[in-house]
């Protein structure tokens, strides 16, 4: 048997048969990372062909309904198909509603009512006299409108100042009270005041 080297790598090279242990760690680990990335690869497929597959029953709802919505007949084809109905049936609903509302017992009196016969007088006034629309509503509305001019360029200081120091007097009924200022309401109360004694001595 021939002498192993004893400066051989050992990475390499095994005394047994088969190959080395961390070729095979090396080996086996691979094999796990490769079953991981197959098994997330196959849950994320099963995932996409479920979205696939709603998405699929989605549209084929929508492709449904889209059908439905064109072989389905316009209001005015509804409208004769409806009247054709009535007149194959020779049944007048108008004239049937009036039946109602007149109809009479042996004595004469009004069999329906009184609370279903406004109800269903209201309906067929609807069909002799429609309610105007707002399009049909007119009115002429007029009105008058003053424009005050003011020159502001010859006002003087001195105007100014003698409006400032003006005394303002407040309507009887106290309207615009609010916007003065403490000092403007306490004087206005006194002026007020003094008035009323005048006229008690007076």
């Amino acid at each position: 048997m021939p002498r192993r080297d004893p400066f051989a790598d050992k990475r390499k090279t095994t005394p047994c048969n088969g190959s080395p242990i961390q070729a095979r760690k090396k080996k086996k680990n691979r094999r796990n990372l490769h079953r991981y990335y197959n098994e997330k690869t196959a849950k994320e497929l099963g995932e996409k062909q479920k979205e696939l597959t709603k998405v699929e029953r989605e549209l084929e709802v929508r492709k449904h309904l889209l059908q439905m919505m064109e072989d389905a007949p316009s209001i005015s084809q509804q409208r004769k198909i409806i009247f054709s109905m009535f007149k194959e049936a020779g049944f007048n609903p108008i004239q049937a509603l009036v039946d109602y509302v007149t109809e009479t017992d042996e004595e004469g009196n009004l069999v329906l009512p009184l609370k279903d016969r406004i109800t269903l007088t209201k309906e067929l006034a609807s069909y002799y006299a429609p309610k105007p629309k707002s399009v049909d509503i007119q009115a002429d509305i007029q009105g008058n409108m003053t424009i005050n001019v003011v020159d502001f360029s010859k006002v003087t200081q001195s105007m100014l100042k003698q409006a400032a120091e003006a005394p303002i007097e407040l309507p009887h009924d106290g309207e615009y009270e609010e916007f003065l200022s403490p000092e403007e309401r306490e004087a206005a109360r006194r002026k007020a005041k003094l008035e009323q004694q005048e006229e008690d001595v007076g």
